[in-house]
């Protein structure tokens, strides 16, 4: 057996399993917006009409004296 100390630059100094958390967020957050996506109807239509109207409403508001 040696006793040789990986290299600075290796990968064997990572810690094991870090990151991994935030790789399945990021695959489940991509599933659900695909998901919203294929929908034509779909909730992502319905969210983005919401923010056109209050946004709408927002500025219509700011604009009056």
């Amino acid at each position: 057996m040696s006793n040789a100390r990986p290299s600075e630059g290796s990968t064997a100094n990572l810690l094991p399993g870090r990151g991994q958390s935030s790789v399945e967020y990021l695959v489940i957050l991509a599933c659900v917006v695909g998901v919203m996506v294929a929908v034509p109807d779909g909730a992502l239509d319905d969210l983005l009409t919401a923010l056109a109207r209050a946004y709408s409403r927002f500025t219509e508001g700011v604009s009056r004296p």
